[in-house]
């Protein structure tokens, strides 16, 4: 999904770029309503299939965060520059990644399904680096964190995670986990 830099007053969307290298990590940053696009190689020489499934957060410190495949992190300023790259992973594989920025205590969250597709969370510092890796299925079995999306709730202090359930007929779950 797309972000709005509200300092700049610019769309910001991560894509996996087809232009150059497949699948690159890339950033496309345009008017608000959607013209004047330009296009940022953000991969910082990761290259092919960097920038598969991306999620894109802007954090409070003027920085917009790409979490895509693996999971991988690209940090860079919100015109796209000064990028760098961070492996989220801590050895822990996760796809179809969705990134979110808790503001208050200054920490990058990534959600992610595993190969088994359980729900997987990584938990880093806004440039991506001291990540820990949380098992987040809560015990439900294989299948049960497919596709997540996340979003924090300010109010009760949540990180919330929607996802498929594929080990309960593709119906809808959600997890939470309270951040302080």
């Amino acid at each position: 999904a797309p972000v709005i830099d509200t300092v700049n007053n610019k769309l910001l969307v991560a894509v996996a770029d087809n232009t150059v290298t497949p699948d690159q990590a890339s950033l496309y940053v345009c008017n608000l309503d959607g013209s004047n696009c330009a296009v940022k190689d953000i991969s910082v020489g990761q290259g092919q299939n960097s920038g598969l499934y991306p999620s894109i957060a802007i954090d409070p410190t003027g920085h917009v965060t790409t979490a895509a495949d693996g999971p991988k992190g690209f940090r860079c300023a919100l015109d796209g520059t000064g990028c760098t790259y961070h492996d989220l992973s801590t050895g822990h594989y996760g796809t179809l990644t969705s990134a979110a920025v808790d503001a208050v205590a200054n920490k990058l969250y990534v959600a992610a399904q595993d190969s088994s597709t359980k729900l997987a969370l990584y938990r880093c510092e806004l440039d991506g680096s001291a990540c820990a890796y949380v098992d987040m299925s809560g015990g439900h079995p294989n299948a049960s964190g497919g596709t997540p999306s996340m979003v924090i709730d300010p109010t009760n202090q949540r990180l919330l995670v929607a996802t498929i359930d594929g080990s309960n007929g593709y119906k809808p779950a959600l997890f939470a986990l309270s951040l302080w």
